[in-house]
């Protein structure tokens, strides 16, 4: 990949189950220099099963499906905290499926996120053993900005695959002024207004991601 390019257009590695990370091309100026695309299109890393993190600190697209398979994807080792975190920081709109079947996400981090497409993160999130709940391998959710459903399901359809989800092994962080919480649960309607409940171990207004 050129380092001058900053987008990776649909289906790039569609199906590359054994692609492990993406770098500028050998010999060129910038080897050694990571890669941080502004736009994923639509399936780029959809299946690469193998790939395990990509630095999203600058993409403010990522399409549907883009990384729809991507079930090695975890984010990057953080020493300081001893934690690997998936962060998402420059989006304003996943679109549907975009993480979907990424089931190794432990701990993921949006920051400018403010739109969620239909199923997002469906089968996203290991499920414990004895537990066969998608999602309930997700053990912290951090939103940083207030957001909204885009779609005609409600957050659980959206987001991992049930209308009504009991997430009771993940904590989520939200924005002060997220509306829908009570207590440990999270109320959200989606564009055609129908509501979906989610329990989970607990809310925090005060994101720790």
């Amino acid at each position: 990949i050129a380092t001058s390019s900053t987008n990776i257009p649909a289906s790039s590695f569609n199906g590359c189950t054994k692609l492990v990370n993406i770098a500028p091309a050998s010999g060129t100026a910038g080897t050694g220099v990571t890669i941080k695309p502004t736009t994923v299109g639509v399936g780029a890393f959809q299946g690469c099963a193998a790939i395990t993190d990509i630095n999203l600190d600058l993409a403010t697209v990522i399409k549907a499906d883009a990384f729809n398979g991507c079930t090695s994807l975890v984010g990057r080792y953080e020493a300081d905290k001893n934690r690997t975190v998936l962060r998402v920081n420059a989006i304003n709109i996943i679109e549907p499926g975009s993480f979907a079947g990424c089931n190794h996400i432990r701990f993921i981090s949006f920051k400018n996120a403010t739109k969620l497409g239909i199923g997002c993160f469906t089968g996203s999130g290991m499920p414990l053993p004895g537990t066969g709940v998608a999602g309930e391998g997700f053990q912290e959710i951090e939103f940083l900005s207030i957001f909204t459903v885009v779609g005609p399901t409600a957050l659980g359809s959206n987001l991992f695959g049930g209308a009504n989800t009991n997430l009771l092994k993940t904590k989520l962080f939200i924005d002060q002024n997220q509306a829908g919480k009570a207590d440990n649960v999270f109320t959200i309607k989606g564009d055609s207004g129908d509501a979906c409940i989610t329990t989970f171990a607990g809310i925090q207004r005060n994101p720790v991601l």
